[in-house]
């Protein structure tokens, strides 16, 4: 299977695969989607340095396209 071509026979909504996820438990303990951010448990000073490295970088044309939102790539190519 191509991976630009995505399958939808599982979860073919985001709300169906929402409550899979919050149907699914481990040891008893349930999974639940929380609206959070993402903790990087890595010193400012570290992450400063990565961005250094990293901020004039088309990581796009290393790695190949990200997908991106309409709105993201407008935000990427103004900077």
């Amino acid at each position: 299977m191509s991976l630009k071509r995505r399958t939808r026979t599982f979860f073919p909504t985001l709300q169906v695969y929402e409550e899979a996820l919050n149907g699914f438990s481990i040891d008893g303990k349930r999974i639940t989607i929380q609206a959070s951010d993402v903790l990087y448990p890595i010193p400012w000073s570290m992450k400063r340095r990565i961005n250094r490295q990293y901020n004039k970088t088309d990581l796009g044309k290393m790695i190949g396209e990200i997908h991106m939102t309409q709105d993201q790539r407008r935000r990427r190519e103004k900077s």
